[in-house]
Parts: structure tokens; C-alpha cells; sequence
């Protein structure tokens, strides 16, 4: 696990001036907020309305990240638990992640065509939030 949080230090420790939308401190146009929000906004109203319920428990928030969220879920969802908000993010994020890799051809010589793993992994990603199964 440990290398894996190193590559967050890493990116911090060497940013990408190349890449104009990375680094610490990073502001968006304030223009691209709204359109930036509608995936979010989505999720969270699903969550709303599912009332989800995971099947095993993650690892608890530290004090930091309870705040962070906490703050988040004021702006955002304030009727969630911290704890649902932190797994919509993970699936926010591994959602846009996996949509990244198949549009930059990371996939191809694996799961390429990669329908069956999307599908796969968008059902692992509902199970992981506690969303009820899918007819």
C-alpha cells in the first residue's frame, strides 16, 4: 500500500507545468464548475433516493478526512452520511478513471473491446456504494 500512496506524493513533490489543469493549489475557470457538477449531483441523487446500504464496512475516516467531507457534504449533501459521500467519490473518481483509460487506449491488448469489464466494474462499483441490484 505504501507505494501506492507514494504516487499521490509523487505528483505533488513534481508537478506537470505541461499539463495546465494539475497541481496543488489548482483553480478551475470558475465557467466550468457548473458542467464539472452534474456527474456529482447525479450520484448524490441516487444515493438519496436508493438510501444505500454497502455490505462491509470500510476503514474509519481519520479526523482530517471526516472534516473534509463534512464540509463537502454541507455544499453538497448535507443529508448523507460522511461515510456514503466518501464512497461516491471513490466511485466518481474510479468511474472517470476507467472512462479515461478506455478513451486513451490503455485497455487495448487486455479487456479491449472493454463493454463486459465496464459493465463489470460499473456493478462492483454499485455493490461497493450498497445500491440495490439491477433488474
Amino acid at each position: 500500500m505504501g507505494e501506492v500512496k507514494a504516487t499521490t506524493g509523487y505528483g505533488r513533490w513534481r508537478p506537470r507545468p505541461d499539463l495546465p489543469f494539475t497541481g496543488p493549489g489548482l483553480r478551475r475557470p470558475q465557467d466550468t464548475i457548473a458542467s464539472a457538477a452534474r456527474v456529482p449531483r447525479v450520484l448524490m441523487g441516487i444515493l438519496r433516493e436508493t438510501n444505500p446500504s454497502p455490505a462491509f464496512e470500510g476503514p474509519p475516516l481519520t479526523e482530517g478526512l471526516a472534516g473534509q467531507l463534512r464540509t463537502l457534504g454541507e455544499q453538497i449533501a448535507p443529508d448523507l452520511p460522511l461515510e456514503t459521500l466518501s464512497r461516491a467519490i471513490v466511485v466518481w473518481t474510479q468511474l472517470f478513471g476507467m472512462l479515461s483509460f478506455e478513451l486513451f487506449g490503455q485497455l487495448v491488448g487486455s479487456v479491449d473491446p472493454s463493454d463486459a469489464f465496464f459493465d463489470h466494474t460499473v456493478e462492483q462499483l454499485a455493490d461497493f456504494l450498497g445500491l440495490p441490484p439491477t433488474s
